[in-house]
């Protein structure tokens, strides 16, 4: 509720009686109170500017025999109380006009229409100024209207530290249950916590954790790979140990072998600069050695834009290490040679679909695997050694 503006000691309204309201006009916002004066038997009408700063103020008061003066309409009217229950019905925003007049205003109220001619009540509000009493009267009523809203507001606050506490409270119940065994627990609780966690769930928790991965974003990627690594149920959780990135450790095929040769069990993630990625995984380590290692019956290559996995034709399952190659899946489909200033450019090292299918299964398209392009630059290139549990 507005605090109401200060009244003089001789014309205060009944604040039982007052009716006040706000009007629009000339997109000025003004405020209008109307109620029974204590000090006499007067309807006292009150104005003020809310869009103004000023102490400035209007008001008049009307004795009943005045008013039926004015206009016909206060004869169905036996007192003042019987005006004021019907004020809302009289004066309303639509019925009002202002008019400024000196330093006056005349309150125009439309009663009603009869033939088409508007008849009219028009109210002489004089103006007024506050005194330094009246403002002081009113800066105690704004003052009292604040500490009321604090006070609701406190309160308000402090039923939500209360149920805030209330569930820190029973968290802790919880995880002391937990603590012992879920012995204190309900029927319902230990339903939960005995439920069989589903695979998908052991994915997201194990992958979201242990991969960080500049490549893999998406939980639909890390799972596409995480699922072909548990070679069918074989493994139950894996987890990944970051060996190596180009963008961290440097672009070099040396950079690469100093962080990834002799570790067995590895993953490569290939990103073009066309955002394309695909990659591989070997069961053996790579080395600087020179030469072909074979029978690494569990690797194979992947595509994640396609979502699609090459598995080896056997005895076709072989890789090449050189220490000027950085991860070399050649005879799978993925071919790597250094030029310019050892920055890793690849090739896709099919030329013709019969080509493709001698070493691996699946591969429908010359050069799918790199969106049918048989060359590429590189953007980013992780390995990651695969552990096993």
């Amino acid at each position: 509720m507005e605090p109401f503006f200060s009244n003089n000691a001789e014309n205060i309204l009944v604040q039982e009686s007052l009716v006040e309201f706000k009007i629009i006009k000339d997109e000025k916002n003004y405020l209008i109170q109307i109620g029974k004066s204590t000090s006499s038997e007067k309807l006292g009408i009150k104005l003020k500017n809310l869009s103004s700063v000023t102490n400035i103020y209007h008001e008049n008061f009307f004795t009943l025999e005045e008013l039926q003066k004015l206009n016909i309409i206060f004869f169905n009217f036996n007192n003042l109380d019987n005006v004021i229950s019907k004020t809302k019905d009289i004066f309303y925003e639509k019925n009002i006009s202002l008019k400024f007049e000196n330093n006056n205003v005349i309150l125009n109220v439309n009663i009603s229409k009869d033939n088409n001619e508007e008849k009219l009540i028009s109210l002489e509000l004089k103006q007024k100024v506050f005194t330094l009493g009246e403002i002081c009267q009113d800066l105690c009523k704004e003052v009292l209207y604040l500490k009321n809203k604090m006070k609701e507001k406190d309160k308000k606050n402090a039923n939500k530290i209360n149920e805030l506490k209330n569930e820190i409270n029973q968290l802790k119940n919880e995880i002391n249950q937990l603590k012992n065994g879920g012995k204190d627990l309900k029927i319902n609780d230990k339903e939960k916590i005995n439920k069989p966690i589903v695979n998908n769930e052991i994915k997201a928790n194990n992958n979201e954790i242990k991969i960080d991965s500049k490549i893999l974003i998406k939980k639909q990627e890390i799972d596409f790979i995480t699922n072909r690594l548990k070679f069918n149920g074989k493994y139950k959780n894996i987890s990944y140990r970051l060996l190596y990135r180009k963008t961290r450790d440097g672009e070099q095929a040396i950079n690469f072998h100093q962080k990834c040769d002799g570790v067995p069990k590895t993953i490569s993630i290939f990103k073009t600069v066309k955002g394309r990625k695909f990659g591989g995984y070997i069961d053996k380590a790579w080395s600087c050695n020179g030469g072909w290692i074979k029978n690494d019956e569990n690797c194979f290559i992947f595509s994640i834009d396609l979502m699609k996995i090459y598995n080896p034709l056997k005895g076709m399952d072989k890789y090449y290490c050189n220490k000027s190659y950085g991860p070399n899946f050649s005879e799978f489909g993925l071919y790597n040679h250094i030029v310019g200033k050892n920055s890793f450019v690849l090739s896709v090292n099919v030329k013709e679909k019969d080509e493709a299918n001698k070493y691996f299964s699946g591969f429908n398209s010359d050069y799918e695997i790199n969106g049918g392009e048989s060359k590429f630059q590189l953007d980013e290139l992780e390995v990651y050694q695969v552990i096993f549990q």
